[in-house]
């Protein structure tokens, strides 16, 4: 059966075995793929795919490729994760300064004025 069979026939049945079928085919070659880019982030965002992929199965569009719709997904969820680390890194710095100041002696108001 095709991947795009797969998916319809999920969508249409509820039946995970359809489901279970598309992410034994796709599980490795999308870690591998995203392990090429980030392997820090990959698992989580192979996670975050295989779930979203769950959720929004009714998205998918006949005549699409399984495969390209699946790797687009992933796409976004790692900008999804990149955009999530980047404000925790920039809320948390000033926070990381002032506690490294307090531990310096160092004003703070020193810090932001330079």
């Amino acid at each position: 059966m095709t991947p795009e069979q797969l998916i319809v026939r999920y969508i249409n049945t509820g039946d995970e075995t359809y489901f279970r079928a598309l992410h034994d085919r796709y599980a490795e070659p999308l870690l591998g793929w995203l392990r090429s880019r980030d392997e820090r982030v990959a698992d989580e965002t192979a996670a975050t795919t295989w779930e979203n992929v769950w959720k929004r199965c009714e998205t998918w569009q006949p005549g699409n490729t399984f495969s390209t719709w699946l790797y687009r997904i992933a796409r976004y969820a790692a900008i999804d994760i990149y955009r999530c680390e980047a404000r925790r890194l920039h809320v948390g710095f000033p926070d990381l300064v002032l506690k490294q100041a307090k531990a310096d002696r160092v004003e703070w108001r020193f810090l932001r004025s330079a």
